[in-house]
């Protein structure tokens, strides 16, 4: 079952995948992004890394979603 990028940004924590596919970047990104601090990540465990969803959204709107709102409008 696939989770829609919208579904995702509604829970809590989210996986480094989930996060690629909302913001449209890469792993490498989503990484460097959690260094410098921009996206809020917590380790549940000894490999379970979850990115917090409300840093997600404070990182910006993906442009297929502005591009989808645009089009609502027209």
């Amino acid at each position: 079952m696939t989770i829609s990028t919208r579904d995702a940004l509604a829970r809590d924590w989210l996986t480094i995948g989930e996060v690629q596919l909302a913001l449209g970047v890469s792993r490498a990104t989503v990484n460097r992004r959690i260094a410098d601090g921009t996206l809020v990540a917590h380790r549940f465990g000894p490999r379970l890394i979850r990115i917090s969803a409300a840093s997600v959204r404070a990182a910006g709107v993906p442009l297929d979603a502005r591009h989808e709102e645009n089009e609502s409008a027209a």
